[in-house]
């Protein structure tokens, strides 16, 4: 659906989703990385293989350790919790 691809911004998954809702920060780890099928078994986005898909890189959120802090609860996102 070239019209939704031109569109896009990020393929996340759902707890990356989560975590930019809550406060801003886009970032995932290797594990949900590595679920998609487009990862290298270290987590790290294959881009050699989104290249030949077609699919931008810039869609996919940085990749951090499983362990790291990724973002702050933002003000608004406390409130309504």
């Amino acid at each position: 659906e070239p019209e939704s691809a031109r569109r896009t911004r990020w393929a996340l998954q759902p707890k990356d989703w989560l975590r930019v809702a809550l406060g801003g920060a886009v970032a995932t780890d290797p594990s949900d990385a590595c679920a998609t099928a487009l990862a290298d078994p270290d987590g790290a986005w294959d881009t050699a293989l989104l290249e030949r898909l077609g699919i931008p890189h810039e869609w996919f959120a940085p990749v951090g350790p499983s362990y790291a802090a990724a973002g702050v609860l933002s003000p608004g996102a406390a409130q309504a919790l």
